[in-house]
């Protein structure tokens, strides 16, 4: 067996080293850089088609004023009555104006129970109405010794109308 103890380490580096090797360290590397290649050809062919697809130009529709009227207010009037939610104040801004487009902003300041206002942000966002939530805050009088169960939300939410 001492004779052949050169031989069958010279194998063992040959053949073994490089079949552990690839087993367990590079088979898996070589196919995760397969799957990249191959996810990159994907990726440039569909951004190569939707880059066609956005030549055309984008039709944009007049949206109505809603922050700017006071309709907001109108639309959700109906939701309100269900809720026990109090319209503290609203006040709409003119924020920005280029050409046609103005961007108004709405500070809708609404009192009630945690669970109502949650439910009210509830019924805005379904809405489908072209107005963004900006931000959101909740509040309550910190100066009270027994905290009230209504709390103040200020809510924030912004129209471009053209």
């Amino acid at each position: 067996m001492k004779t052949y103890s050169g031989v069958i380490k010279l194998g063992c580096i040959v053949f073994v080293a490089p079949l552990l090797i690839w087993t367990f360290t590079l088979k898996e590397t070589f196919h995760l850089y397969k799957e990249k290649n191959k996810m990159r050809k994907e990726n440039q062919a569909f951004t190569s088609h939707a880059s066609q697809k956005q030549a055309r130009p984008i039709q944009i529709s007049p949206s109505k004023p809603i922050l700017s009227n006071g309709k907001f207010l109108q639309i959700f009037a109906d939701s309100l009555s269900g809720l026990e939610i109090e319209i503290t104040d609203y006040t709409p801004e003119l924020i920005d104006s280029e050409g046609e487009s103005k961007l108004y902003l709405g500070k809708l300041v609404l009192s009630g129970r945690y669970v109502e206002l949650v439910r009210m942000i509830s019924i805005i966002e379904k809405s489908q109405l072209p107005i963004k939530i900006v931000s959101l805050g909740f509040d309550y009088d910190r100066k009270k010794r027994k905290p009230s169960s209504f709390i103040t939300m200020n809510l924030l939410v912004e129209q471009i109308e053209y």
